[in-house]
Parts: C-alpha cells; structure tokens; sequence
C-alpha cells in the first residue's frame, strides 16, 4: 500500500497515513452472529463466533483476532474521520445491542494476528476486512513509502452486531494505557 507522511508540528514526529481503499480483499472468509471484545491487559481480542442450530447460546466455531494496542488509536482516527457513521446507522433503523459473554470456548477455534482493519456495511448487511503489517513492514515503511500487507479474514455479520463491537471498541480505546494514544 501506498503511504504518505503528515507532519505534525514543530515538536512533533510525522505520522504515516495508508490508503487501505485500494487493498486486496482477504482470502479467508467467515460469517459471524456472535461477538465480543477482550482487553487482555496487552491488546484486545476480537472475537467472531457462530452460533449452534440447536443450542443457541452455545458456539459451533470462534476466530481470534488479536488486534495490538497500537492498532487500536488508528483504526479509530479512521473511524472518527466517517463523520456520520453513527447517525447513517440510527437513521436506517440499526440500534445498539449488547455484546453476550463468551461462555464457553468453542472445540474450533483459531486465533488470527491483524493490525489493520477497513470495515463496511450496507443495510442490514456488514464485513470487516482484517489485516497484517508485519514488523519488518512497519520498520521499512519510511524507506521505500510502501507498507506490504496481507490480508487475513473477512468477518461478514449483522450490521447490530457490527455497531455493537464498534462502539465497545471505541469505549475500551479510551482506557488504553497512555503511552499508546495517538492523541
């Protein structure tokens, strides 16, 4: 992906922006009607679940994603700069739900690494499009203005559920430790 710098001030380091529009859509694919948000004290943890047929409560699968702190503030600048997601959401008639508690963990579950994240939805309908910058990625971004990724999982879900783990992410960013806001 293409990156650019922005300065940010006379005391301040720039920062790079990537244009995420233009990445390719992850391989993996997984519907979600279940999800939550962990703070495991050192990053969250996404999680994506489906539900049993018969056991409503209980989970026939799960996805991790462990989601690092530093991806945390940017993801929500991007969000912070679609003004009116929120109000696009009300307007077309999607209210907020609670998130249910795990439970029990699933036999199938994997756990997935992700730094970066596009989201989207339309109606009723929502995906969320994971992916990872490696470290030597991130290191060289600054040489060669490029930051390879590769894509990790499209988690498709209801739009209720989407607003839901958006607004937890949200509210569980602002406890983050102080020396990870982007502020």
């Amino acid at each position: 992906m293409p990156v650019s710098m922005v300065a940010q001030g006379p005391t301040e380091s720039g920062r790079a922006m990537v244009n995420m529009a233009t990445a390719t859509v992850p391989d993996r694919r997984y519907t979600a009607d279940f999800a939550n948000v962990l703070d495991t004290g050192i990053e969250f943890n996404l999680l994506f679940g489906q539900r049993r047929i018969t056991a409503k409560h209980a989970l026939r699968s799960l996805i991790v994603i462990h989601f690092s702190y530093d991806a945390v503030p940017r993801f929500l600048e991007s969000m912070e700069k679609i003004n009116d997601w929120r109000d696009t959401l009300v307007k077309a008639g999607v209210k907020s739900i609670d998130l249910d508690d795990l439970g029990e963990e699933p036999e199938q579950t994997v756990s997935l690494t992700a730094n970066n994240l596009i989201v989207g939805f339309a109606g009723r309908e929502a995906c969320m499009d994971f992916y990872i910058a490696s470290a030597f990625a991130l290191h060289g971004m600054n040489k060669n203005m490029n930051l390879p990724v590769d894509g990790v999982v499209r988690i498709s879900l209801p739009t209720v559920l989407f607003m839901a783990i958006l607004e937890k992410i949200a509210k569980l960013g602002k406890k983050l430790p102080v020396e990870v806001k982007h502020d």
